[in-house]
């Protein structure tokens, strides 16, 4: 579809950067460690796409890595702390580590040391698809072939699953001069295709179009492999009808 953008880790450690929260640092830890700095009062989207943990003897991780300039992970346990590590040198996997705090990430699985070690295994989560701004109505595929309303001017989004790791891609098919493609984002659907290394499976494909002008139209999306002849039949088809009435 072109415009998409992913809802990026980084994104979401920039606004734990900006979220002007005080932080504070813990207690030394049983056996003289000290933990790593942990933080309050974080925004809940900070984690809403993380990988999420199951750790011997019940401890639950959700995970964010930051991987840019600098390569960080954000940990928050089941006790509510948050652990900001950055990248360690050693370990089996990918390794973070602060105060004698650590994850080595290890494919699906985790060691998590926070005082003594455990072994986390991955839990798959499904993740909601990625929010379009400004959108005043989401359709999902629970909606095909239903019939709404928007006004000229309103911006709205169709959010389906599919497989572009497979080459199968979602597009409008003969878009109605009424209607105009303003954007797209994509978005993994399950926790687990964020483990770094993590590939295959179904991602959210979101489009958002804008209303433009008024009048009665019927929106089609398809799901086909851009190389393919148009005479391919489409693996999966979306339609509604967009009733655009004026502002």
């Amino acid at each position: 579809m072109g415009m998409r953008s992913g809802l990026t880790a980084t994104v979401l450690i920039i606004a734990l950067a900006t979220s002007g929260c005080e932080q504070s640092a813990q207690e030394p830890a049983s056996g003289g460690e000290t933990e790593a700095v942990t933080t309050d009062n974080i925004p809940e989207e900070i984690f809403a796409r993380a990988m999420a943990f199951e750790c011997d003897g019940g401890e639950t991780l959700e995970v964010v890595i930051e991987s840019g300039e600098t390569d960080s992970a954000i940990v928050r346990t089941g006790d509510g702390s948050v652990h900001s590590l950055p990248y360690a040198e050693g370990g089996s996997g990918r390794s973070y580590a602060k105060d004698g705090v650590s994850l080595d990430l290890q494919g699906s699985q985790a060691v998590w040391t926070r005082g003594e070690s455990v072994v986390c295994n991955a839990v798959s989560k499904s993740l909601p698809a990625p929010v379009a701004a400004g959108v005043v109505r989401d359709l999902t595929a629970s909606d095909n072939g239903s019939t709404i309303e928007v006004k000229v001017g309103d911006t709205f989004s169709v959010s389906l699953s599919g497989v572009p790791t497979a080459g199968y891609v979602w597009a409008p098919e003969n878009l109605p001069t009424g209607l105009e493609v303003t954007a797209g984002l994509s978005g993994a659907t399950s926790s687990n295709q964020n483990i770094p290394g993590f590939t295959g499976g179904n991602h959210w494909e979101v489009t958002t179009f804008r209303a433009v002008a008024a009048g009665r139209y019927e929106l089609q999306l398809a799901q086909r492999r851009p190389w393919e002849p148009a005479s391919e039949p489409a693996a999966s088809t979306f339609k509604a009808v967009i009733n655009v009435v004026a502002g």
